[in-house]
């Protein structure tokens, strides 16, 4: 994971340290930690991947690249489109980029230039918004295919409840894949809750429990228990890595590997992998929800979402269907 350090010798530009009285740098060490721990490692690497691509370009052209002026910048969007082929939600993602290293240096952005942003406009009327791919929701007989495909092994337990879980619960992959038996909380009644430490919408930590409906199709807290007892799983990770011999280890599998589960167990079951991964999951628990007519206030309480507006999307595409106008007529 980059940084704050590495990004400043991305830019080339003084150490973030310069000005800070000497008897003040012990302390200023620890602000660059929680600085960094303000941000997910996804997006610090972001940052870093746009960042070098902008120092690239302007090596190119032997401009300077900190600090970057407007035409500079509105330069490199030309480039980016008609050379790299990148479409305009990289572009926006490169301004954000080039936007955090100049506030990183503490010196005026060029992004918020007129030149900058008519340009980007221009961009947009020009080539439009491509929509972003986003993997396919799942649907529960698509999941239970899957399931069905998981072979009788210490990896297809553990990948059948993984699906399992990771559908019931609406997971993010992150979610899943950071997941500690401590986190697993039944009550009085054997009904599970899992709670969630950090989440994408909730970097500060508060931390919030998921209610896992265990149903009589899906079973994701049946299939849970199979695999932490098969594994001998009694504290860490829920969802370890396996060894060659299928024991788990201590080492938590990467948000990354969630979707290669999903993929791989698609595969095996028939389905078309290139359009799955681990969001479909949680987008197919959302979807199935929504269809099922279930209510915003319901679907967020297991989803945890802040924002009702992603809910409200497929919400609205399930109404187009059971709300059709032409239901009752054609």
């Amino acid at each position: 994971m980059p940084t704050f350090t590495e990004l400043a010798v991305l830019s080339s530009a003084s150490p973030t340290y310069v000005g800070v009285p000497s008897r003040l740098l012990a302390y200023y060490e620890q602000v660059k930690k929680y600085q960094r721990a303000a941000l997910a490692p996804a997006t610090l690497r972001a940052y870093a991947s746009d960042f070098k691509a902008f120092v690239a370009f302007c090596q190119l052209g032997q401009v300077d690249h900190l600090p970057a002026i407007p035409e500079t910048v509105a330069c490199f969007l030309v480039y980016e489109l008609e050379e790299r082929k990148r479409r305009v939600v990289t572009l926006e993602r490169r301004l954000a980029a080039i936007r955090f290293i100049h506030a990183l240096q503490n010196l005026p952005s060029p992004t918020d230039h007129p030149k900058v942003t008519t340009t980007l406009a221009g961009i947009r009327n020009e080539v439009g918004m491509a929509p972003v791919r986003q993997k396919a929701a799942l649907s529960v007989t698509e999941l239970l295919a899957m399931i069905e495909a998981c072979p009788n092994t210490p990896w297809g337990v553990r990948d059948s409840a993984i699906l399992a879980l990771g559908f019931s619960g609406a997971f993010r992959r992150s979610e899943l894949a950071a997941l500690q038996v401590e986190d697993l909380q039944f009550d009085a009644h054997g009904r599970l809750s899992c709670r969630v430490q950090r989440s994408k919408t909730d970097r500060a930590g508060k931390g919030d429990s998921k209610p896992i409906y265990n149903g009589r199709q899906v079973r994701a807290v049946d299939r849970l228990l199979t695999w932490l007892a098969l594994a001998g799983i009694e504290d860490g990770p829920v969802f370890p890595k396996l060894d060659h011999n299928g024991d788990a280890t201590r080492a938590a599998l990467r948000p990354q590997w969630i979707g290669k589960i999903v993929q791989r167990v698609a595969k095996r079951a028939g389905m078309d992998p290139s359009v799955l991964g681990g969001h479909s999951l949680r987008a197919g628990f959302v979807t199935e929800a929504a269809e099922g007519g279930e209510s915003l206030d319901a679907i967020m309480g297991v989803t945890l979402q802040r924002d009702p507006r992603t809910v409200l999307r497929y919400i609205r595409r399930a109404e187009l269907w059971r709300k059709h106008p032409g239901k009752g007529f054609l």
